[in-house]
């Protein structure tokens, strides 16, 4: 039995790293065609509800511009409402309805 178990540890630990290497590649290959495909083929959110929230600066207010350019419907949330309201403003301007 200690063969067996000598003999597995000396094999096992490199061909582990050898099958995982052979794994990667691959998988690699197939994380990359599927981002290529997502940046390609936008999903289509014309007329969808799409809820901002923090949407009254930083990357909510960017998500909320990004989402009116496409054509979504915004719900947009925030504490500060002075600054809510520019951001409105300016989707509105984008011509978009928001709830």
């Amino acid at each position: 039995m200690d063969v067996v178990n000598n003999l597995l540890n000396l094999a096992l630990p490199p061909l582990t790293l050898i099958f995982l290497s052979i794994l990667m590649l691959p998988s690699l290959i197939f994380k990359q065609l599927l981002h290529v495909r997502k940046s390609l083929w936008k999903e289509n959110v014309a007329n969808k509800v799409v809820l901002s929230t923090r949407a009254a600066l930083g990357i909510g207010e960017e998500i909320a511009y990004e989402y009116a350019r496409r054509g979504a419907k915004l719900s947009l949330v925030d504490i500060k409402k002075e600054k809510l309201e520019i951001v409105s403003d300016k989707a509105r301007t984008l011509h978009i309805l928001l709830f």
